[in-house]
């Protein structure tokens, strides 16, 4: 134990003493790059300018555009209340307006050849609207009846389509006919638990006829009623779409 002492003295005499850990040169701090975006942001909401009440600006006058769009709307509802063609009846009272009478009635029979409903609808009501202070005059109480017709024509034209759009949105579908010895004939509805007869009702429609590759319905719309066929086999938007053909009534 005596021999163990001196020799590790000897070695820590030896050996280099430690040298103390380097420390890092702080870094300078990066150079500035200027402001943030947010900091941009708020000095930018720090200008904004915002008018007190009663204070027109000149960039943002509400009253101005509000205006405008007033004009502007009351343009578009008259354009679309008077129909293309349609010209104002002749200011002189002596004078019988038959030449702008006839020419009214030619154009509402152009629309209805056109199948425009509604343009028909409109320039009759307008014709009509015009002459009535001409109604005692031989000339213009005829020309007054047929734009009568025409309109009612053209209404009664637009119903009907308006009800087909309306029964094609039930989908019915007819796929098949059952009938018995002693005449009784069912109609296979798809979608139906059981055949149905005549007189039972599917979808706010009512079967009238049955036939043996047919079976026609009668529908409700706008209180009138309308019969539509449809086809064994095919669903009502392409029955329609083939045979176009519907009856009403009032």
């Amino acid at each position: 134990m005596t021999m163990r002492l001196p020799l590790a003295l000897s070695l820590l005499l030896v050996l280099p003493a430690a040298e103390p850990p380097k420390t890092p040169p702080a870094k300078s701090p990066p150079a500035s790059q200027g402001p943030t975006i947010r900091e941009m942001l708020r000095e930018e909401e720090g200008w904004q300018f915002a008018p007190p009440v009663g204070r027109p600006d000149i960039l943002y006058d509400l009253e101005t555009i509000l205006t405008a769009k007033k004009k502007f709307q009351d343009a578009s509802q008259k354009a679309e209340a008077k129909p293309s063609g349609v010209t104002a009846v002749p200011k002189d009272a002596n004078e019988i307006p038959t030449a702008w009478a006839q020419a009214q009635k030619d154009r509402v029979n152009s629309l209805l050849a056109e199948r425009k409903w509604n343009d028909a609808i409109k320039t009759a009501e307008l014709a009509i609207k015009s002459l009535e202070a001409y109604r005692a005059h031989n000339d213009i109480i005829p020309i007054i009846k047929q734009l009568e017709q025409s309109r009612d024509q053209a209404d009664e034209a637009q119903t009907r389509e308006e009800a087909q759009v309306e029964f094609s949105s039930r989908a019915l579908a007819v796929e098949g006919v059952l009938w018995s010895e002693k005449g009784q004939r069912l109609a296979i509805i798809a979608g139906e638990p059981k055949a149905l007869g005549l007189n039972e009702r599917v979808k706010d429609c009512v079967l009238i006829n049955i036939d043996t590759d047919r079976v026609d319905f009668r529908f409700h719309y706008k209180r009138r009623r309308f019969e539509f066929p449809i086809y064994v086999g095919e669903n009502a938007g392409k029955s329609l779409a083939a045979r176009p053909a519907a009856t009403s009534d009032r």
